[in-house]
């Protein structure tokens, strides 16, 4: 495998790489590993890869999320 060196970052943009690496039970080399992979392996030409890459990334969160469904049958409402 190769490593990849980036210079010249700025002290703001490595914090946010550091506390997202955190709560997502990572080092910031792995976390950055998984952004280029979400990156790069989404494709234009087909828009669903980019939600399907976004859901695998929300399952590895282990947040549960309710069904949004009645909030939204009750702000049609309104």
């Amino acid at each position: 495998m190769s490593q990849l060196l980036i210079d010249e970052v700025e002290d703001g943009l490595l914090a946010s790489l550091q506390s997202r690496a955190v709560g997502n039970g990572r080092t910031a080399a792995e976390e950055a590993r998984e952004i280029l992979t979400l990156a790069l392996s989404v494709s234009v030409d087909d828009p669903w890869a980019e939600i399907d890459a976004l859901r695998t990334e929300l399952q590895g969160t282990h947040h549960e999320f309710a069904d949004s469904t009645d909030l939204i049958r009750e702000d049609r409402r309104r």
